[in-house]
């Protein structure tokens, strides 16, 4: 074993202690490995996977949700010291940091620890990319990810992997997966493997996933995962937000899209939509109440927007999963919300924290009294 893997254990208090694995993933794992000193890290593991190490005899932390930009463990939101329903036999929380004092060659060109190899590159507008495709809408994906470009492997891609991808790059859907070499070899290194999304995720990167160690990756580009996606491409201009039906911080949440506002379908709409949607408008502390019974609604504003599924961690509505009416009907599905009348989705917003966002007509811009 490496001093780079195993149990990840915490200083609190004056006494060490384990990190429960509930909601373990790779952002955690990101932030642990920083903590460490580790330039990043290549995999999470589970269920106390590291056996000979010898078990915590308490856990301090559990339910992590970090969102991988912290640099240690207890700035991410977490329920409090030692609140956890863990089992510290077999619930310890692990990973597998990236050690660039291992040497290793591999096919990706990658040779010893030559700080050059891993040079990063300014993060660009979009961070995600189909390459070598006969028309914009195919081809083998790359993915900006920790500074550099860099494609996925294709060990258990499949259509929900493939459909993630897809509405990222504003596509409606995926059509199919498609062989390698039919976009030729790529140039970059392997960026993640064991991509496992449910297919309602915004990002590829809000999937489960494993970062890949460039020095000693198992996956070739014989192995790169690629996509033909289908549909009228969303268009990239920002979609604006409003509150309609009440006051600048609660109402009928509107949307502005392909020239008009409409609607969101109150159908599957809870607290982490309503968070996003007050946060997008310039509420920090997100929602204070969700309304569901169409209290803000009126006969005539049509639906734009439905099956909204936010992780309540997301900038924008447009970032997390959802549909177009129209577009689902379109490809086999079916409109939750005929009209607005009684269906449309409401909230009231957290008036605690404000803050100015520019070029939104309406609500204003300043705090209500």
């Amino acid at each position: 074993a490496f001093p780079s893997e195993g149990n990840v254990e915490v200083f609190h208090n004056n006494r060490w202690g384990g990190v429960c694995d509930d909601l373990w993933d790779i952002k955690d794992g990101i932030v642990a490995c920083r903590q460490l000193g580790y330039r990043d890290v290549i995999r999470v593991t589970l269920r106390n996977a590291v056996r000979s190490q010898k078990p915590n005899e308490l856990t301090w932390m559990d339910d992590l949700k970090c969102s991988g930009k912290e640099d240690r463990l207890e700035s991410c939101p977490f329920p409090g010291w030692k609140k956890e329903n863990c089992n510290e036999k077999t619930e310890s929380a692990g990973v597998v940091c990236l050690n660039e004092s291992q040497v290793f060659m591999n096919e990706t060109g990658y040779s010893g620890n030559d700080e050059t190899d891993l040079d990063t590159e300014e993060e660009p507008n979009e961070t995600i990319r189909l390459v070598g495709g006969g028309v914009p809408s195919e081809g083998r994906i790359e993915i900006f990810h920790n500074g550099r470009w860099g494609t996925v492997c294709d060990d258990g891609w499949d259509m929900n992997d493939a459909k993630v991808v897809c509405r990222q790059l504003g596509y409606s859907n995926a059509r199919s997966l498609a062989p390698t070499k039919q976009f030729g070899r790529s140039t970059v290194p392997v960026a993640i493997v064991n991509v496992k999304c449910k297919g309602k995720e915004g990002n590829i990167t809000d999937c489960s996933f494993d970062n890949v160690n460039p020095y000693n990756p198992h996956c070739s580009h014989s192995e790169d995962a690629t996509v033909k996606c289908e549909g009228e491409p969303v268009p990239d201009n920002p979609w604006e937000i409003r509150l309609a039906g009440g006051n600048p911080f609660q109402g009928r949440v509107e949307i502005f899209v392909e020239g008009a506002w409409g609607a969101v379908c109150v159908v599957g709409w809870n607290h982490a939509d309503a968070d996003v949607a007050c946060r997008e408008l310039g509420y920090v502390d997100g929602a204070a109440t969700v309304d569901l019974t169409g209290h803000f609604h009126t006969s005539d504003v049509q639906i734009l927007m439905q099956n909204v599924s936010c992780k309540g961690r997301e900038a924008r509505l447009s970032d997390c999963y959802f549909e177009i009416p129209a577009r689902a009907r379109a490809y086999g599905g079916s409109a939750q919300c005929r009209n607005s009348n009684g269906n449309s989705a409401g909230v009231t917003c957290k008036t605690s924290t404000f803050q100015n966002r520019t070029g939104v007509p309406w609500p204003t811009t300043k705090k209500p009294n």
